[in-house]
C-alpha cells in the first residue's frame, strides 16, 4: 500500500518526515507530491492548503489542517477553504483551536494531531558541548513574525556584546538590513536533522512568537524541541505557552511586551527547568490522532 503526502511546498512541514518514518517502519510505501501532480496511491494525504478536486473512487482522501489562516482576511480564507474544498474521508486538525477556526459541521470523522519531537532532539538532552552562541532563535523569519524587534534588541547596550544565532529560511532581507549587527549570525536554511547540533552550541533558546492569532494559539514546535534538549527557554508571553506551562510544567523566562527585561544578567540568574517531553515524541502524536484506526477500518491487513 502507498500513501502520498501532498502540499504546495510553501511551508516547512516536519510532520511529513515523521509520518514517512512511521508508515515506512510498518512496511508501507510513501512519497511526497506537489498539489496538482498526477498521483498513484491508495491514500492521498493533503496538507491544506487547497484541494478542490473531488475524491476518487477507491482512494482514501485525508485533509490535514496544520494551522489556521493568517491575516489579512484570515476568517474569510478559513471560510473559503471550508466551502470550496472537496470532501475528504477523514480530517486531522493541529488542535481544537484550529478545528474551531474552520468550523466544519458535517459528519466526516476527524481527529487531532499535535506537533511532535524527532528522536534526534532527545539524543542531545543534557549533552555537554562548547557554547559558541549566547542565544538562538530557530523558526520562521517571515515579516508576520515581527522578528525585527528581537534583532534590534541586540543593538542595545545590554546585549550588544552577546551573540544571537538565527536559523530560518527567509533571512535574506533581514541579513541585509541588519548587516551592521556583527553579533547577529544568520544560519540557514539547514536540514531539520542538523538543527539539534546547532541548538546544542547555544546557551539560551528564544521562543519568539507574536501575541496575535493564529500564532498565539498554535503549538510552538521549537519550544518543544528546546525543552526536549534541556536548553533554557526565553519566551514571549502568549496564551499557548502559558497553557503549555500550566499543563506540562517547566520554568521559562517570560519577556515583557517591549523586551525591556531582556537583560543577560537577569536571564543568567533565572532558575530554568524543563518538563518531561517523552509523551511528545512523534509516534505518540500520530497514534493519538485516530487516523490509524480509521485506515485499519478501511483497508484490510494493516497493523500499526
Amino acid at each position: 500500500m502507498r500513501i502520498v503526502f501532498i502540499h504546495p511546498h510553501k511551508a516547512f512541514l516536519p510532520e511529513i518526515e515523521a509520518y514517512r518514518r512511521f508508515f515506512e517502519g510498518h512496511g508501507l510505501e510513501t512519497s511526497v507530491a506537489r498539489t496538482g501532480d498526477n498521483l498513484k496511491a491508495e491514500v492521498e494525504w493533503h496538507f491544506m492548503g487547497w484541494d478542490p478536486v473531488p475524491k476518487k473512487k477507491g482512494i482514501i482522501k485525508i485533509h490535514e489542517f496544520a494551522s489556521s489562516s493568517v491575516a489579512p482576511m484570515a476568517n474569510w480564507k478559513n471560510l473559503s477553504k471550508r466551502w470550496l474544498a472537496s470532501k475528504p474521508d477523514y480530517r486531522i486538525f493541529l488542535n481544537d483551536y484550529v478545528g474551531c477556526c474552520f468550523g466544519f459541521g458535517d459528519e466526516i470523522p476527524f481527529g487531532y494531531r499535535d506537533m511532535g519531537i524527532a528522536e534526534e532532539f532527545f539524543l542531545f538532552e543534557q549533552k555537554q558541548q562548547e557554547k559558541n552562541y549566547d542565544f538562538v532563535y530557530a523558526g520562521s523569519l517571515s515579516p508576520d513574525r515581527k522578528i525585527e524587534m528581537l534583532i534590534r534588541s541586540f543593538g542595545r547596550q545590554e546585549l550588544k556584546n552577546h551573540s544571537l544565532l538565527l536559523i530560518g529560511r527567509e533571512g535574506g532581507t533581514l541579513r541585509k538590513k541588519f548587516r551592521q549587527y556583527h553579533n547577529v549570525i544568520f544560519q540557514g536554511p539547514v536540514q531539520h536533522a542538523d538543527i539539534p547540533d546547532f541548538l546544542s552550541q547555544c546557551s539560551f533558546a528564544l521562543n519568539y512568537v507574536p501575541d496575535m492569532e493564529p500564532f498565539n494559539r498554535q503549538t510552538s514546535t521549537k519550544l518543544l524541541e528546546y525543552a526536549a534538549m534541556g536548553i533554557p527557554i526565553i519566551t514571549t508571553d502568549y496564551p499557548w505557552v502559558r497553557e503549555f506551562q500550566k499543563k506540562w510544567g517547566g520554568n521559562y523566562y517570560f519577556l515583557d511586551g517591549g523586551l525591556n527585561n531582556f537583560r543577560f544578567e537577569q536571564i543568567s540568574q533565572f532558575p530554568f527547568s524543563f518538563p518531561d517531553m517523552k509523551d511528545w515524541a512523534w509516534e505518540n502524536q500520530i497514534r493519538g490522532s485516530g487516523v490509524l484506526e480509521y485506515l485499519k477500518s478501511c483497508l484490510r491487513g494493516l497493523n500499526f
